[in-house]
């Protein structure tokens, strides 16, 4: 909630400085508009300026919109992979890490033709050696699947980790995947005591539960049915639910009293 206000705000005063031509200002102004407003629309809009204008790091985004087609559904599929192509390639070339990787992963493994993880390996090395969250998903899921390399899942679930502590959502439902084929958790590398899949699993619904919940109560409209799975999930012993509705009392918002 906080980080999502601090985005609205900054947006007042970024959008002046974007609309006269500055890249890094435009850049996040995209930024600003998906994760403050979420209006992937805009977003995606500030996002292509300032990759035409030369900043890197829309140039990834600019991709990443386009191959996901944010912000324009109705775009046709063929078209949003060459833009996103496009701009891939142009954010690899320039030494961005998350380019080089959804480079790769549009050459070579979601492509048209025959899947080649043997060529995408070195360019995904080289995004994670770039510290690339996406990367780390990619590759993680090649450690997963043992494709082009030895399968390793303590190695895909590190990997897997690391890019959801980056902030890739992706990542995480890979993980969850892992979970589900795996009884091993964190307690039994700390504790030697192994978790069953069924525990491990209910537990990860529980935290999709609660971040749900985390997003309804952004939304004005669906405050209380939020704050009601919130709470539920603070009482099933969610970490996550926990952790945020302390926040919430401490900072009294969104109708919260606070205590």
């Amino acid at each position: 909630a906080r980080g999502q206000e601090l985005y609205k705000r900054a947006l007042g005063k970024i959008l002046p400085v974007a609309e006269s031509g500055d890249p890094d200002a435009q850049y996040w102004a995209g930024c600003c508009q998906e994760y403050g407003t979420h209006d992937l629309k805009e977003a995606r809009k500030w996002y292509m300026k300032a990759a035409d204008a030369g900043s890197p790091k829309a140039m990834f985004k600019a991709a990443w919109f386009s191959v996901r087609r944010l912000g324009a559904a109705d775009m046709d599929f063929a078209e949003a992979r060459e833009v996103a192509l496009r701009y891939a390639k142009a954010a690899s070339e320039a030494g961005n890490a998350d380019g080089a990787a959804l480079m790769a992963w549009l050459t070579f493994i979601d492509c048209r033709g025959e899947r080649d993880f043997e060529k995408a390996l070195p360019e995904i090395r080289k995004s994670v050696e770039g510290n690339s969250p996406l990367g780390k998903m990619l590759l993680g899921r090649m450690y997963m699947e043992g494709a082009a390399v030895e399968q390793d899942m303590d190695k895909a679930e590190r990997l897997l980790r690391e890019a959801v502590d980056q902030g890739c959502s992706e990542a995480w439902d890979v993980l969850k995947e892992i979970r589900k084929k795996s009884a091993k958790d964190e307690g039994c590398v700390t504790t030697g005591k192994c978790e069953s899949a069924e525990v491990s699993t209910a537990k990860m619904v529980l935290q999709e539960q609660a971040k749900k919940g985390a997003e309804l109560y952004e939304n004005p409209e669906t405050r209380e049915e939020g704050l009601a799975i919130l709470r539920k999930s603070a009482k099933n012993g969610s970490p996550f639910a926990l952790a945020r509705l302390s926040a919430l009392y401490y900072l009294g918002e969104g109708g919260v009293k606070k205590d």
